[in-house]
């Protein structure tokens, strides 16, 4: 399994403090070695899309062949509107 990042997940996490940003890539580690202990749920109204929860951020990704592909990285407060941004 790979995780890829789109074009405005890239932006979204170049946009991050380092500190959050680290553990965003932790969280896309964790992801991509199938770990356990994810907090992850399918946005309601939204399939194919899931959210992964790391700390206050939400990652909005979707799987497609062999992986992920991560769409959106938004803080908790905005996670309506970058919902509305999903393709």
């Amino acid at each position: 399994m790979t995780v890829r990042l789109s074009t405005r997940g890239e932006r979204d996490l170049r946009r991050l403090d380092p500190q959050v940003r680290r553990r965003i890539v932790a969280g896309l580690q964790a992801l991509d070695s199938a770990a356990a202990n994810l907090d992850i749920k399918p946005i309601k109204g939204s399939p194919p899309w899931f959210r992964l929860r790391v700390g206050e951020h939400r990652v909005l990704y979707r799987t497609i062949q062999n992986g992920f592909l991560v769409e959106r990285i938004v803080s908790r407060q905005d996670l309506e509107k970058g919902v509305r941004t999903l393709e």
